[in-house]
């Protein structure tokens, strides 16, 4: 709350094409995704693959490197002066989590891998398109 009484934490929204739809709620603390009319899947935001996936969608379509993931997400490979390269292998974990929370809402692999790119030895970034 600010100082006018007013919350001032917004939902976030996700959008790709006519079938993903994702709303991070800030006030409950979870993040919705939802594929077609499928039922929504509610996601904890404290869960490292909701906020990996927010660090992603906050980013907007630019490379969010490895180290920076890590270290937002609390991983247990992060630690100051960490090389990105030292920390490939934790961030992909956690992908493959988010990956794996995805399918469960009904989202397929091809999907997926359209919305979640990987940038070799760098990072992942959305496609927006």
């Amino acid at each position: 709350m600010n100082d006018d009484g007013k919350d001032d934490s917004e939902d976030i929204y996700f959008c790709y094409g006519k079938d993903v739809c994702i709303k991070f709620c800030d006030k409950s603390k979870k993040m919705l995704i939802q594929y077609k009319t499928n039922a929504p899947l509610s996601v904890r935001l404290k869960n490292k693959t909701a906020i990996m996936l927010r660090l992603l969608l906050q980013n907007r379509g630019k490379i969010v490197n490895h180290c920076t993931i890590a270290k937002e997400t609390g991983c247990n490979c992060y630690r100051e002066g960490v090389e990105n390269d030292d920390v490939i292998d934790g961030v992909k974990n956690i992908r493959n989590l988010l990956s794996d929370v995805l399918r469960e809402s009904g989202i397929p692999d091809h999907v997926i891998k359209k919305i979640i790119v990987p940038v070799e030895k760098v990072g992942y970034k959305i496609d927006l398109s």
